[in-house]
């Protein structure tokens, strides 16, 4: 039904998420993934500029302890991670052809914020804490790069209003600052004492 309407922008936020094996969860990934984008793409009126963001993930890259390079090249963790990937290299491809649509490829890092669910760490935490039970973390030493939703949403605004979109292709999206899993833990843990004194 929506493909019957020119717009100026899509911002693609669909897909399943998952860092299951191929055999358990593959299909679904795939379809949620690359199946949706290629529906998205071969439905887009043609006659109309459309400027198409696609949401990626850092799972494209492999797993560092510092900062990552774009000289890594990427090299995905999981499956979810490779079709991620493989929609990294759609803008190059497109914004090359005479086709009116552009593509616009974010790998976003660890977004967070209100209402995000439980499964991920920082509002699994937070119910653990309020309900002052003992926190499991696996991994706890390992590094991750937070960024708050509010700051992504401003992000896509800039995007969607810049005047010069030509050189949008692909960007990594995080605050640039890395935090160990425990240190998160233990300043949450400080908020609470704070709050609860």
């Amino acid at each position: 039904t929506i493909y019957k309407y020119n717009y100026n922008f899509i911002i693609n936020c669909h897909g399943y998420i998952s860092n299951n094996d191929f055999e358990k969860d593959g299909n679904i990934v795939f379809q949620q993934h690359i199946s949706n984008i290629i529906n998205i793409l071969y439905n887009i009126k043609k006659n109309c500029r459309t400027t198409l963001i696609n949401l990626g993930s850092s799972h494209e890259y492999m797993v560092k302890e510092t900062k990552i390079s774009e000289e890594d090249g990427i090299n995905p963790i999981s499956f979810y991670g490779c079709c991620k990937g493989f929609l990294s290299t759609l803008p190059k491809f497109f914004n090359e052809s005479k086709s009116n649509i552009k593509l616009i490829h974010l790998r976003l890092f660890q977004i967070y914020g209100e209402g995000q669910s439980e499964p991920r760490l920082i509002p699994y935490l937070i119910k653990f804490k309020i309900n002052k039970k003992k926190v499991y973390l696996n991994s706890a030493f390992s590094k991750r790069d937070f960024l708050h939703i509010d700051d992504f949403v401003d992000l896509i605004g800039k995007i969607v209003f810049s005047k010069d979109k030509s050189k949008l292709d692909i960007f990594n999206v995080g605050s640039g600052n890395i935090h160990r899993i425990v240190d998160i833990d233990n300043k949450l843990n400080e908020l609470f004492s704070k709050k609860l004194a």
